[in-house]
């Protein structure tokens, strides 16, 4: 929050639809996308936040800051108006949540265990490193989020696709983030019930980010062509159960 904003408008900005109503002079995905494209933006054009939005349409910011991942979790959990008031000091301010993320699961190690991701115990040491001592969060990290904030993440690409990460107990909050074409990461400003509910009915939900669907031995072959008709495969030519598996795999791919 500016200082101008503070002494000159002495009124706070912080629920989902005064923030999406600021979404014109935002760095969102569109935003970024059409100036990429070199095509010129239309400010006139605000999309409006209502109760029974129901629909994958992107309202997501980009977090200005090289973790993109981590720092769409935050946002996501404490909100746009902490992560703005955050005193200019966002290097130190990002170690200090990653070292109590890290301290937390070092002291309770066996809590990564429980989310619906497959945790080892040597995979439970790398992702408590990788939180501590790497510039960039991967996506190996986020169950120790979901445990850390108690959260769940649904994580959404191309609007096609999506991770569902949470832990296996009760949940107090469901984040939604995205995957931009440029491999950073977004978070949605209020997402609705009904939104995620949508992208759970119209979306196809990914196993895990490396290796996207179950075994070959958990499809029927129907299973398959209609799995292929969603990604958009062509069958015009005719392939075996695993060439068809194959297709549909790299057509997941993460």
């Amino acid at each position: 929050m500016s200082i101008y904003h503070k002494i000159f408008t002495k009124s706070a900005i912080d629920t989902p639809e005064q923030i999406i109503g600021l979404r014109k002079n935002m760095y969102t995905i569109d935003t970024f996308n059409k100036y990429r494209a070199n095509v010129t933006v239309d400010n006139s054009v605000v999309v409006e936040a209502t109760d029974n939005f129901t629909t994958t349409q992107d309202m997501s910011i980009v977090p200005d800051r090289n973790d993109t991942l981590f720092w769409s979790c935050y946002i996501g959990i404490y909100g746009n108006k902490q992560y703005s008031e955050i005193p200019g000091r966002y290097g130190n301010a990002e170690m200090e949540e990653k070292q109590r993320i890290s301290t937390y699961l070092q002291n309770n190690p066996s809590k990564l265990k429980n989310t619906n991701q497959k945790m080892t115990k040597a995979k439970t040491q790398e992702i408590i490193s990788e939180v501590l001592a790497n510039a960039k969060i991967s996506l190996d990290a986020l169950p120790a989020i979901c445990i850390y904030y108690k959260t769940r993440i649904i994580l959404l690409k191309d609007d096609s696709f999506y991770l569902n990460i949470c832990p296996n107990d009760e949940y107090e909050k469901t984040i939604l983030l995205r995957k931009t074409n440029n491999n950073k990461y977004a978070v949605e400003l209020g997402p609705t019930d009904a939104k995620i509910l949508k992208i759970e009915t119209d979306c196809i939900l990914l196993v895990h980010h490396e290796k996207p669907l179950k075994a070959i031995s958990n499809f029927k072959i129907d299973e398959l062509n209609e799995l292929a008709d969603r990604v958009q495969i062509d069958k015009s030519v005719k392939m075996s159960k695993t060439e068809l598996y194959g297709a549909i795999t790299r057509k997941c791919k993460w």
